[in-house]
């Protein structure tokens, strides 16, 4: 079996240090996780339900539309009959095994959701010059500073800003207390598919950033890098009917009265304050960051720190690639442009017919309620042209400033396992982004995919249709941006499952994210080349009802989707 350490690094380096032992350390009990507020900060109630952007003539129409990508969709816990289903206990378990909570329209492991979002506004656009917090549980902004930040913005992005720029941090601890050393990894794909849902949702001309000065952003939100980092940047503009905003609201004065009220669950808005820089403005849900920060696993400390270090890249390098994948007008998806086809190797290369034209999006809380991650497959098949739009979906589609993602290969590798697919032979094959093509792999072994079933309580995931994995390359990135390299393929990978998601969903089949697999396992089964990372192995197909989910939708969203 290949070695997956790269063989252009120095054996030392943070990320294969990381990946080392990252999956054998120890996990501990769950503990509860808070939301992240600033109470006495002044307080932007937006539109709720959220209209899509464009659809609006609101001020805030596109912040709030782009905002509530990111709010709870609805509430929802497994009863004891639904883990009987689900992991084999008695029906009459009477241990304290059934748990649940709020969920958003982007998955999240354990659902922690380590992501948090914040807002830099230039310009006279709403809701005026200043620096924003969002208040995920109330769907409200929280106003941490009213000066321009445009100076700061383009000395930590080396580029002009746009009007609208969304910050999106990780706080790497808030799932240690049950991954381990593990929950670095997972943070850093749960927000890059929080980044994923914001790019599906923002107007064209939308750019992702990767490369940037963290130390700059951390002073600008006011934040200690020790426990949360901006990891992506989204530069958006105003949609068109975004009107110019009044002259920014003074520090202690409330935003006009006139603004749209907040969900039904909200509270009131929270009386005036004076603005205080970010460091000095209290903030509430951060303890247990804290306190995990203290016992975090040393080597995934030494690759956060490590990613830090590596920020500051020659940004010369980052110019995109040609775009080989325009933005459909419909969805944001992918419309292939046809390349000159490299000669199929011994005639075994198969050309994926042209992706779908998926179906014009709902209503944006609609739609995101509507997002679920598959807890059974049924046994069903799919056609190969819906798998080779989730293909394709998977890694094109939006702008990015890291070299290779306007063509679609984002230097993340991708395998197939497909089971029932009409029109395609079971077997182990490789994907080429730039030809839309399957290849059959070169592997090591003719195993039946036995190293990539889930086991235990996921045992419902094995009938999946079809099986995408995504594997980082190690090789050039950690030469060219170091050990920050890594962060950015699972920031990368997280928005390839929340396109996966919604790709799938549009479609009517479903999607889950899971890491239960062997990795070893799959190098073989694939004959993985060196230099290549696991990331993420993503199962696909139709799903089978959710038996004793109890699945509620909140105010103001419509009806929630039950068992």
């Amino acid at each position: 079996m290949t070695s997956p350490w790269p063989t252009g690094a120095p054996s030392d380096t943070a990320t294969v240090d990381y990946l080392r032992v990252h999956r054998d350390t120890p996990r501990g009990p769950r503990r509860s996780h808070l939301f992240k507020q600033y109470p006495g900060s002044v307080r932007i109630p937006l539109p709720w339900p959220a209209p899509h952007a464009g659809q609006s003539d609101e001020p805030l129409a596109l912040i709030g539309s782009l905002a509530s990508a990111y709010a709870p969709t609805r509430l929802q816990f497994y009863t004891t009959a639904a883990m009987a289903t689900l992991g084999g206990f008695p029906p009459t378990n009477a241990s304290p095994t059934v748990r649940g909570g709020v969920r958003r329209a982007v998955p999240s492991g354990g659902a922690y959701y380590p992501a948090e979002l914040y807002l830099a506004v230039t310009g006279g656009v709403a809701p005026g010059p200043g620096v924003y917090h969002y208040d995920a549980t109330h769907h409200t902004l929280e106003t941490l500073a009213t000066d321009d930040p445009q100076a700061s913005l383009r000395a930590a992005l080396g580029r002009a800003p746009t009007p609208y720029t969304l910050l999106v941090s990780c706080r790497m601890w808030k799932n240690a207390s049950t991954y381990g050393a593990f929950g670095y990894r997972l943070a850093c794909l749960d927000t890059g598919a929080l980044a994923g849902q914001l790019l599906h949702r923002a107007p064209d001309g939308t750019e992702l950033r990767l490369t940037f000065d963290d130390e700059a952003f951390a002073a600008l939100l006011g934040l200690d890098p020790d426990i949360e980092s901006v990891y992506a940047v989204v530069l958006a503009g105003p949609s068109p009917a975004v009107p110019a905003a009044p002259a920014p609201h003074a520090p202690g004065r409330t935003p006009d009265a006139s603004a749209p009220a907040p969900h039904a669950d909200a509270p009131a808005a929270a009386p005036p304050q004076r603005w205080s820089a970010p460091r000095t403005i209290a903030v509430q849900g951060v303890e247990s960051d804290l306190e995990l920060r203290a016992t975090a696993h040393p080597t995934a400390v030494r690759l956060h720190h490590a990613s830090l270090r590596s920020g500051a890249v020659d940004r010369a390098r980052d110019v995109p690639t040609p775009d080989a994948s325009r933005r459909s007008p419909e969805r944001g998806g992918p419309t292939t442009v046809r390349r000159p086809r490299r000669p199929a190797a011994s005639g075994r290369e198969i050309d994926l017919p042209e992706p779908l034209v998926l179906p014009e999006p709902l209503v944006p809380a609609r739609a995101d309620a509507a997002l679920r991650s598959a807890v059974r497959f049924t046994s069903g098949a799919m056609t190969v042209r819906q798998l080779g739009t989730l293909l394709a979906w998977l890694l094109t589609g939006y702008r990015c400033d890291v070299a290779g993602t306007l063509a679609g290969s984002a230097r993340l590798a991708v395998y197939c396992l497909p089971h029932r697919v009409t029109g395609l032979a079971p077997g182990h094959y490789a994907y080429d982004p730039a030809t839309h093509s399957l290849r059959p792999a070169a592997t090591d072994a003719a195993g039946d995919g036995d190293a990539s079933t889930p086991i235990g309580a996921l045992g419902g995931l094995r009938p999946a249709t079809a099986r995408l994995y995504l594997f980082a390359e190690l090789d050039t990135g950690l030469r060219m941006y170091g050990d920050r390299w890594y962060r950015m393929q699972n920031v990368l990978a997280g928005i390839a499952i929340q396109r996966c998601r919604l790709a799938s969903t549009a479609m009517g089949l479903a999607c889950r994210p899971i890491s239960d697999y062997d990795p070893g396992g799959l190098r073989g089964m694939f004959g993985v080349p060196r230099g290549q990372a696991d990331v993420v192995q993503l199962l696909v197909g139709p799903a089978a009802p959710r038996a004793g989910v109890v699945d509620i939708g909140l105010s103001g969203q419509g009806d929630g989707r039950g068992a």
